[in-house]
């Protein structure tokens, strides 16, 4: 329990993966925090063609379609390997997303965990099935940017 370790209990809790090549967007997070959601994920994007330059909403679909879960109650849902959100967009509400990175309200995490023996489902999916299912509104923000770049075999420094 962070509280007890530290004694201080925090607003929120952001998890972002290490390894992305692009920097989480500052404005995004600001937005996020005004949203009476439990959890909000990045709008993370990433380029189909791998090009070493960016051309906006072009050649571009949604980073970590292992994590995205689409909300039966939503009539709105993309097409996940369509899906291009663009900045400015109304809130996705999901079963689970991440995109890179992850906005925590404290008091709605604290209680739950990354279950590391569902090796057939991604990490984030089995957390924000628990999560979902208490009752925890969770959402993928548009405004919340993150482009992911190239990771893993596909990332050369040069």
């Amino acid at each position: 329990n962070l509280h007890t370790l530290t004694n201080f209990t925090p607003d929120y809790v952001l998890m972002q993966d290490c390894d992305m090549a692009s920097a989480l967007s500052l404005d995004g997070l600001a937005h996020s925090i005004s949203y009476k959601y439990d959890a909000i994920f990045a709008n993370g994007i990433v380029n189909e063609f791998l090009l070493d330059f960016h051309i906006p909403y072009i050649g571009y679909f949604y980073y970590d379609s292992f994590a995205y879960l689409e909300d039966p109650n939503n009539d709105d849902n993309p097409i996940m390997n369509k899906m291009a959100l663009k900045r400015g967009e109304p809130l996705l509400p999901v079963i689970s997303a991440f995109g890179g990175a992850g906005l925590y309200k404290y008091s709605a995490i604290r209680n739950f965990y990354y279950d590391e023996n569902k090796l057939h489902e991604c990490e984030h999916v089995t957390l924000h099935k628990k999560m979902y299912k208490s009752g925890l509104k969770l959402a993928i923000n548009p405004s919340l940017l993150l482009l992911s770049g190239r990771q893993g075999e596909f990332f050369k420094k040069g």
